[in-house]
């Protein structure tokens, strides 16, 4: 169930997307940061199975756009992209830990040029984001086991996922 540290969305929308980075990068709540799981529809706050999933052609030309998000940022910041692929579909974790940097200064997504319809680089001058970073990594053992809780039952709540992960709520 989506709360305060985490979100599902139903593929890759970076207006969306940037600004729940930037609510849990700056830590609003002071929670730790969250997740954000992407290619997973929900209805009031749950997940719906099965997972939809997205394209896995998608992957690449996303792990651009967030390089070029990311490098907007100021200071720089990098959420960790984590792609799962099964036997039926691909999706990915942003796992997104609070920044000590942000909580000092609040970003918007204004600032960081995503509502504007800021695709791969950002108008006015600016040049073209570097995107030659790699972006994925491995899942920590913590993102395996919450990716297989959302998987297995799309009703899991918060509490449960704490009580499993050890991670307080």
């Amino acid at each position: 169930m989506e709360g305060d540290r985490i979100e599902y969305k139903t593929g890759w929308n970076p207006d969306a997307i940037y600004r729940s980075v930037c609510a849990f990068a700056n830590d609003f709540d002071e929670t730790g940061g969250g997740y954000i799981v992407v290619g997973v529809k929900e209805v009031n706050g749950r997940p719906v199975r099965p997972v939809i999933g997205i394209d896995p052609n998608q992957i690449e030309p996303i792990e651009k756009d967030m390089v070029g998000f990311n490098n907007l940022m100021q200071p720089y910041y990098q959420p960790r992209l984590y792609i799962e692929t099964d036997e039926e579909r691909t999706y990915f974790l942003i796992d997104i830990p609070c920044h000590p940097e942000f909580m000092k200064e609040t970003l918007s997504v204004e600032q960081i040029g995503v509502k504007g319809g800021v695709k791969g680089g950002v108008k006015g001058g600016v040049k073209e984001p570097n995107v030659t970073k790699d972006v994925t990594k491995e899942l920590t053992e913590r993102q395996s086991v919450i990716l297989e809780m959302i998987t297995e039952d799309s009703f899991v709540t918060i509490p449960e996922m704490s009580l499993k992960t050890g991670v307080a709520t």
